[in-house]
């Protein structure tokens, strides 16, 4: 069961932190720095809650805040304790992560994967092979594994061997958004012995057409292969560490912003809508073939 922060003792004046953290629905600039600076306090409070997150009960407003703000912050100082609790709580099939991981799944949670890696390969794959996960999770997943990759923490051999198995044993289905991640991968790591593979996925619809950009995925290959070590690619699709946490939120706040879409921690409108049912918008099309995709 999840505690609230103001049970726990303040101590160094971290208690504050942890107070400001949870009591904010808007990015906590000055909190958040102090964090990063005196990182252990805030440790205390986080690991908890979410080890709670990972098996337990949605978490209270204050906790979910205290859960976005505190797993950003100690992304940035490379907490590592923080690897096995978040892949767990990733693989709930019940929605409730989204309840507290807000609209971060596409903007900073590969980088906060990539920062709190602890090297334990097989529990990433599993993250990404679970077909509880949400499956765009798994797309933002599949961007961490990649860069984890390129940077040499896992051996690029174990890599191309997990994504034939991905591709073999089809843990998901035609048009999920894990396909994508999967795909991105291959260009991004540069991974030429399976672009037929990816071809055929496209073909069979496993990639959809408005989701999927053969172009791009020509193109990135293409330089994955003539520069392997270059970054370049990576930085395109924001995929790398969390350094500036306050800069990292702001970016991905105003990119959010443009697009009517806060990223903060909220409750999902639309997850208990179905792939086949008709879209909430009222344009007459399937929600995976519409909004769903966006």
């Amino acid at each position: 069961m999840s505690r609230d922060p103001g049970d726990i003792p303040m101590r160094q004046g971290g208690g504050d932190i942890v107070a400001a953290l949870s009591s904010s629905r808007d990015l906590p600039a000055e909190a958040l720095e102090r964090a990063v600076r005196s990182p252990a306090r805030l440790a205390e409070a986080v690991l908890p809650l979410l080890e709670a997150a990972a098996s337990g009960p949605a978490p209270s407003e204050r906790d979910a805040n205290l859960l976005f703000w505190g797993v950003h912050a100690l992304a940035a100082v490379r907490e590592q304790r923080l690897c096995a609790p978040l892949l767990r709580a990733l693989r709930r099939p019940d929605g409730i992560t989204g309840e507290w991981i807000g609209d971060a799944v596409g903007g900073t949670l590969p980088r906060v994967v990539v920062s709190v890696f602890d090297g334990d390969v097989r529990a990433l794959e599993a993250a990404i092979f679970d077909r509880d996960t949400d499956e765009f999770l798994r797309w933002s997943l599949f961007g961490a594994y990649a860069f984890l990759t390129h940077a040499g923490r896992i051996p690029r051999a174990e890599a191309e061997a997990f994504l034939l198995r991905f591709e073999a044993e089809r843990p998901a289905r035609a048009g999920d958004a894990a396909w994508t991640g999967w795909e991105e991968t291959v260009a991004l790591l540069g991974l030429a012995d399976l672009a037929d593979r990816v071809a055929a996925a496209r073909a069979d619809a496993r990639l959809l057409q408005d989701v999927s950009d053969p172009d791009w995925f020509a193109l990135t290959l293409k330089e994955a292969v003539e520069r392997p070590e270059d970054n370049a690619r990576f930085a395109d699709r924001d995929l790398g560490y969390v350094e500036d946490v306050v800069a990292e939120l702001e970016a991905a706040l105003a990119d959010d912003e443009e697009e009517g879409e806060p990223e903060e921690p909220h409750r999902n409108p639309l997850r208990e809508v179905g792939r086949n049912d008709l879209c909430p918008c009222g344009s007459g099309r399937k929600f995976k073939r519409c909004c769903l995709t966006a």
